[in-house]
């Protein structure tokens, strides 16, 4: 299964996805996944899992709506964040934030290698392809970490840096990364609390 969202090319692969995608699919919840709940708040929230199966169907949706709200906070030049907090935690959170703010702000290296201030454009799409998924005991609670090793492909994704110029690209376009959800039993969300990059591993 695919995963889409654009991610900026120019920071650390894992610390800097970025995005800024336009027509980007509305995210589907598969069979099997333990029945959300829309609330007027705006999160979804959920049961504890009841098995492994149900733990990995959360977190991969879960990771769906964390790269389409990414997607929609870069196009919209990076401004609001605040989205974020309904779906990361932790290091992601803050990395994610980190991000934004850079896509607003600058500094960001263009392709001459030079710092660049100043609000970003963003256009295209990055994917993340899951190899595999994994739950493991968190905070008491059976698989309420989830662990998903894969492929971000940055191919189809591009930033403009705020003197005009394409943003630096990392040498390959797909590299190794691993997600990382845990269930937080107080808010009934599931969070993305890590996304590490196998820096020099590409697939």
């Amino acid at each position: 299964m695919k995963r889409t969202a654009s991610t900026l090319a120019g920071l650390v692969v894992v610390a800097a996805i970025l995005t800024g995608c336009t027509g980007t699919p509305e995210p589907t919840f598969t069979p099997g996944t333990p029945t959300p709940t829309e609330t007027s708040a705006g999160p979804t929230t959920y049961d504890p899992p009841a098995d492994e199966t149900e733990a990995v169907n959360a977190a991969e949706d879960t990771i769906d709506l964390l790269l389409i709200a990414q997607s929609e906070i870069n196009a919209a030049g990076g401004t609001d964040p605040s989205r974020y907090d309904d779906l990361a935690t932790g290091k992601a959170l803050d990395d994610y934030r980190v991000n934004a703010q850079r896509i607003a702000k600058g500094p960001l290296a263009n392709e001459d290698g030079e710092n660049v201030e100043g609000q970003a454009k963003t256009e295209g799409v990055t994917v993340f392809e899951p190899e595999t998924a994994y739950g493991q005991e968190h905070n008491g609670i059976e698989n309420g970490l989830v662990i998903l090793p894969g492929c971000m492909d940055i191919s189809g994704y591009k930033i403009t840096t705020a003197d005009g110029k394409p943003a630096y690209r990392p040498d390959s376009d797909r590299n190794k990364v691993e997600f990382q959800v845990t269930y937080d039993a107080e808010r009934k969300l599931w969070l993305v609390s890590d996304l590490i990059d196998f820096t020099g591993q590409t697939c």
